[in-house]
């Protein structure tokens, strides 16, 4: 497989910074090139996707700035109750 291929998911970015140090050595092990493979945490990820799938960089909601946050949710949560 190509390393380009590869993509190395993980819930936090301690952990992904470690699984790209821990890649990198490998493959350097290995006389293989890391430079295509990817760690990075899977709400990056989700970002990099619908940035890519939109050609805009995602933005958090209005709401969550304005102090609405548990408000909203809760409204949303009674919409989709309803529903």
């Amino acid at each position: 497989m190509a390393p380009e291929r590869i993509l190395l998911l993980a819930f936090n970015k301690a952990a992904a910074t470690e699984l790209q140090e821990r890649i990198s050595a490998r493959f350097a092990a290995a006389g293989i090139s890391s430079s295509g493979v990817r760690a990075s945490t899977f709400h990056s990820f989700g970002l990099d996707v619908i940035g890519r799938a939109t050609g805009e960089k995602p933005r958090l909601a209005g709401w969550l700035d304005q102090g609405e946050d548990v408000q909203m949710v809760l409204r949303i949560v009674d919409e989709l109750r309803g529903s």
